[in-house]
């Protein structure tokens, strides 16, 4: 059985209390630390509760170093375990079940009704919630909570490898790539609002045992006591593991007062015991900066910095290792086309048509980067899609960048002209002299990058989008 966690450096106490009790009590394991920072400490190396410790850039992605950009700390945490899952089943391949945890919990007891699920079950979730709340205040502050969160909570995930497993982890695995956010505007918390999907799509085992994950949001409904041979229940059932979540911040002293509020309780020896365990670890970690939290050069990484590079692609595939360069060129990009040149645009070209200002936000960052590589070049340019966006595409492209000649049109379906040009099929495509393709067809988008893609060209590189198409 294989126990895995990931973090950044400053929760290195944590994850040496979770490896420490995790062997303690379930002592035929090995424990994975997965360390989201560009180097391994040396004085974690030797600490003999980590049987292996590997850098998140080393799991396998194709490109690390833009995938952690586009993320906040806690969002770069999570962003990583699914693939953290797929380099643990590749490297460990005699190994049959893989338990993820969040390094904030402290193991309690045998893993032993866990590890008969997973001969039986391929996933095993936990809910956050496993019973109703009764008064107003619970259900807002629990079970509204967990609709805002997610229904499960993902400190805890277990797999045993299958089909059915393997399917889950891809699934999950290009989600997190795509939309590990704390968005939750949007229906997005990092990687665990996805999971609410997960049992319309995948064979779930849902784990209600309470000694598995007991934690402040269900603080409500589950008693620890004590039995005659200081075995610690929960409900009645053996207490598997604790997750202090909000240790840190307060949050949980703060729930700890609203439902456990008697100092006598179990549960306040068992909080005292973690917090000086979790201070006896080796170093002061937590007073560590992140070292993916600046340039190469040094310069602190800003929050907005990274928001721009996460909404627009464009600047993914124009800066591959974005660590390279700083804060202004990415804060300075949109401004590099005047937003008040555009207003003038659409009031002398487009009068009486309604522009969408998300079309137009998608084909500004396109132009900023074809301005940056080819502004002092003659381009010779195609445009793909013969319709109002191919139109509208062009009149821009007159306007902001003069020396982008087009040579040509392209459409699958259209014949004759298209702005005094004669409209060409795509199988004439290698007949025309370019440089650069603009694809204005919403529709045929995909089809349209395949045939390039097919030919060598790279996005962004050889060709890009125009107007109204995101």
């Amino acid at each position: 059985m294989i126990i895995c966690t990931s973090i950044c450096a400053n929760y290195l106490p944590k994850a040496m209390v979770l490896a420490k009790s995790a062997k303690q009590y379930n002592p035929g394991i090995k424990m994975i630390i997965c360390l989201l920072e560009r180097e391994i400490p040396e004085e974690i190396k030797s600490f003999p509760y980590f049987d292996k410790i590997v850098l998140a850039k080393d799991l396998g992605f194709e490109n690390f170093e833009r995938h952690i950009f586009k993320h906040l700390l806690v969002e770069a945490a999570t962003s990583v375990k699914g693939q953290l899952f797929k380099f643990l089943m590749k490297t460990f391949d005699a190994e049959d079940k893989f338990i993820y945890l969040d390094p904030d919990i402290k193991v309690m007891g045998p893993f032993v009704e866990l590890d008969r699920l997973l001969g039986d079950h391929e996933i095993v979730l936990t809910p956050h919630l496993c019973e109703p709340e009764e008064t107003v205040f619970d259900i807002k502050h629990n079970e509204c909570c967990a609709l805002q969160h997610g229904v499960f909570n993902l400190g805890f995930l277990a797999v045993r490898r299958g089909r059915e497993a393997e399917r889950f982890i891809d699934w999950w695995c290009r989600r997190l790539e795509l939309f590990c956010y704390d968005d939750k505007e949007n229906g997005l918390f990092t990687d665990q609002k996805w999971i609410d999907l997960a049992p319309g799509f995948f064979q779930i085992y849902i784990l209600r045992h309470p000694g598995y994950n007991f934690a402040p949001w269900n603080y409500s409904k589950r008693n620890i006591t004590k039995a005659d041979d200081n075995e610690y229940l929960v409900n009645g059932e053996p207490l598997r593991f604790i997750h202090f979540s909000g240790f840190d911040s307060g949050a949980n002293e703060s729930v700890m007062q609203t439902y456990k509020p008697d100092k006598t309780e179990p549960l306040h020896q068992l909080l005292r015991e973690y917090e000086v365990e979790s201070t006896e670890m080796y170093g002061k970690f937590d007073e560590r900066p992140w070292s993916y939290a600046y340039f190469d050069s040094g310069e602190l990484i800003e929050r907005q910095t990274r928001l721009v590079f996460r909404e627009e692609e464009v600047l993914q595939h124009t800066y591959p290792d974005p660590y390279c360069y700083s804060n202004q060129t990415f804060l300075d990009t949109d401004k590099k086309v005047d937003s008040t040149e555009w207003e003038r645009l659409i009031q002398l070209q487009f009068n009486g048509i309604n522009l969408n200002p998300s079309y137009l936000k998608t084909f500004r960052f396109n132009i900023c980067f074809m301005k940056n590589i080819y502004e002092k070049r003659e381009i010779r340019y195609l445009i793909w899609g013969a319709g109002t966006s191919g139109s509208i595409t062009k009149k821009i492209m007159e306007h902001i960048l003069p020396k982008f000649k087009l040579v040509g049109v392209i459409d699958k379906y259209k014949r004759g002209k298209f702005e005094n040009l004669e409209i060409t099929e795509p199988v004439m495509i290698d007949l025309l002299k370019f440089d650069y393709v603009m694809i204005a067809t919403s529709p045929g988008k995909s089809e349209v990058e395949i045939l390039l893609q097919k030919k060598g060209f790279i996005k962004y590189q050889d060709y890009c989008f125009g107007y109204g198409v995101i």
